[in-house]
């Protein structure tokens, strides 16, 4: 997405506006170079007659038992397939360098559909990159499967679990785990959006370390990571694959109260080209937070899948919508409920606010009338606190270019 940057001035008390624009180049990167987690064919082909091989371990860790009922895509597979899921689970998680498939009679198919379903699933196995597979060239079947690990030993991988560890905890620790579905979301959201820089180069850039450790990552990263934390506080997220302006990308659905909604924190951490004299940093975009499959649909494209991803139709948990930041019109009582958003939070001086508007000739209205809107907003921030705390006669908004419908105000303090 890209989007202007206006900036508006109020010349007087009386609303005689003059609204100067200029351009400051606010945009998405408008393409994300990911790399899908589906094996590699090229290593996937050691054919060989049955023997020996290394048993399974099918017992479930006390860590994996937390999380197997938000595993949406474990819960979509039969009885073999989902002992050939747990198979692969606890070998990785045990990091070991082979196991048994013998038992499972599972063919080559049916494996790399397992595979690719589990990968999907488990964000917290960061370790693993890949899988090379043995079969019997006149069944079909496998018989073991060999893993590829990016850590060299179980002490550098140890390392790291305790570097990530702290890391994690000292995020969740902020966020109460008895806190509603809707306020868990936002609160991983805004983390990873405030904290997280896009980067082509970041180093584990397609699991949750280039996040967690070195805020920088492409979509993979901030996908994974938005569905490892809310693993962690007990809300389903699925990691979904696909294809946004013609690259490879990826986001997430999440499961909040019952319904299931798409959401994109890397679109929603845009990237700014702006004077040195304001910071952006702050800013958070919620075009993309708990939206439906038609309006996601405008920018992002599901690639294929071997299960079916749940329809997300709702619009009850919409940031605009829950927030009561949706208008079917402007005037005073909604310049009032954005006064009083602005309020709420005065004491950490917020630099935006956004908001939407139900249809564009409501949006339009607003754009037409912004000068006199702002002044009337700023105006009761001010009655409310007792003083000219906000600026009424300068703001700079960003304006959507895909049809949003939506404004984020910028606002200057006295």
């Amino acid at each position: 997405m890209k989007a202007g940057l206006r900036v508006l001035g109020i010349i007087s008390a009386a609303i005689i506006a003059v609204i100067v624009m200029q351009l400051l180049g606010f945009y998405h990167i408008p393409g994300f170079e990911d790399v899908l987690l589906l094996p590699s064919p090229d290593i996937l082909y050691v054919s060989e007659s049955p023997g020996a091989t290394t048993e399974p371990d099918a017992s479930y860790s006390p860590a994996y038992a937390d999380i197997i009922s938000i595993k949406y895509c474990r819960s979509r597979l039969g009885k073999n397939e989902r002992a050939v899921y747990d198979t692969i689970y606890n070998a990785v998680d045990s990091l070991k360098a082979e196991v048994s498939l013998k038992q499972h009679m599972v063919d080559v198919d049916s494996l790399l559909k397992v595979y690719h379903l589990y990968t999907l699933d488990s964000p917290e196995h960061y370790w693993v990159e890949n899988i090379s597979y043995y079969y019997d060239e006149y069944t079909n079947l496998v018989n073991k499967i060999r893993f590829v690990y990016n850590v060299k030993s179980p002490e550098e991988k140890a390392g790291l679990d305790q570097k990530l560890d702290a890391r994690v905890n000292s995020i969740l620790m902020d966020i109460d785990k008895n806190a509603s579905d809707y306020s868990k979301v936002k609160y991983v959201h805004d983390h990873i959006v405030s904290n997280t820089a896009y980067d082509k180069a970041a180093e584990h850039n397609q699991n949750i370390l280039s996040v967690l450790l070195y805020n920088t990552s492409v979509c993979a990263g901030y996908a994974r990571t938005t569905q490892y934390l809310l693993n962690r506080l007990g809300v389903e997220c699925l990691y979904v694959e696909g294809t946004s302006r013609g690259e490879h990308h990826a986001w997430n659905i999440v499961k909040v109260d019952g319904k299931y909604y798409n959401l994109d924190t890397t679109w929603d951490d845009p990237v700014f080209k702006s004077p040195a004299d304001m910071d952006y940093s702050s800013y958070i975009s919620y075009e993309y937070f708990l939206v439906t499959d038609e309006a996601i649909s405008k920018t992002h494209k599901m690639g294929p899948a071997a299960v079916k991803f749940p329809a997300c139709v709702s619009t009850e948990s919409n940031y605009f919508r829950k927030e009561g930041l949706l208008f079917d019109t402007f005037g005073a009582r909604e310049a009032r409920t954005v006064a009083g958003k602005i309020y709420d939070n005065i004491l950490s001086r917020p630099r935006f606010i956004s908001f939407r508007f139900s249809t564009p000739s409501a949006y339009e209205h607003y754009m037409d009338n912004i000068s006199s809107y702002w002044y009337e907003i700023a105006r009761a921030v001010n009655e409310m606190h007792g003083s000219d705390i906000v600026n009424m006669y300068q703001a700079s908004y960003f304006k959507s270019d895909d049809g949003g419908n939506t404004v984020c105000m910028v606002i200057y303090y006295n």
